[in-house]
């Protein structure tokens, strides 16, 4: 396929071109942007590439050090202990109560996303390493290591915990993707018929290919339609704070200018 090359440098269209030789059996055995003429000047002028600009970077932030006000003994990572902190906020229950519901398999126990963050803060391998070598008091070491040292010792946590979230989840993820296939075979169904898409896509094909005329994401049979989605992060050219279109924007202009049936 011919190489298209713009007279300036053009900001990127990050499409995914599809494979010139899996292109049989595809929308794009009908589509061709050969014919589609487009006003090439008002492009560059819209889309060229704009010249870096070298920016100062930005200070890093210092980090305030909390001093605990009582002594407590940290074995865990201090980021560690503080993520597992947050989370447990969200429980109300002693730990001893969240140990035996989870033993239990309680369903009353937890919400669904009270179990996500029970998943997510497991004791790993070398904290349960570094918990068992604790020989002092339970009261005087923190709250995450507190909670870790009252359920380390359930069998297969993370297995259990799996089984249990997939158990509360089962039903409210098949009627989800029951509702998707559905919405998927519409969708489909919709694209094979639609007589106004290959229109749509002929123009996008023939836009991308100009901008991107000059690299290796040129020269393009076809895209996925995944693709369409990034046409929205092509911004023209222009002073930050300037009106900028997309070219989302302007393939909605030249498709009304063009074809407004």
């Amino acid at each position: 396929k011919p190489t298209i090359k713009p007279a300036s440098k053009m900001k990127q269209f990050d499409w995914t071109k599809v494979n010139p030789n899996k292109v049989e059996k595809t929308v794009w055995m009908k589509i061709s942007d050969e014919g589609i003429k487009l006003d090439a000047k008002e492009i560059e002028a819209l889309f060229c590439a704009a010249p870096t600009v070298d920016k100062d970077k930005a200070a890093e932030a210092k980090e305030k050090e909390k001093e605990n006000k009582a002594k407590i003994i940290n074995v865990l990572d201090p980021k560690r202990s503080q993520n597992v902190n947050i989370k447990l906020s969200g429980f109300k229950s002693p730990f001893s109560e969240i140990k035996k519901a989870i033993l239990g398999l309680d369903e009353h126990a937890f919400s669904v996303e009270q179990l996500s963050s029970l998943r997510q803060f497991t004791p790993q391998s070398d904290e349960v390493e570094a918990l068992k070598e604790y020989v002092g008091k339970t009261e005087m070491v923190g709250k995450a290591e507190q909670f870790f040292l009252e359920i380390m010792g359930i069998s297969r946590l993370d297995q259990r915990l799996d089984a249990f979230l997939f158990k509360r989840t089962f039903a409210t993820k098949l009627a989800t993707l029951q509702a998707e296939i559905r919405e998927v075979g519409a969708a489909c169904q919709e694209i094979l018929t639609s007589k106004k898409l290959p229109k749509v896509l002929e123009n996008v094909l023939a836009l991308g290919n100009y901008i991107n005329g000059n690299t290796f994401r040129g020269a393009a049979y076809g895209f996925k339609l995944d693709s369409l989605m990034k046409m929205a992060d092509v911004k023209s050219a222009g002073a930050a704070g300037t009106a900028r279109i997309t070219l989302m924007h302007y393939l909605a202009q030249v498709m009304e200018a063009n074809h407004p049936d």
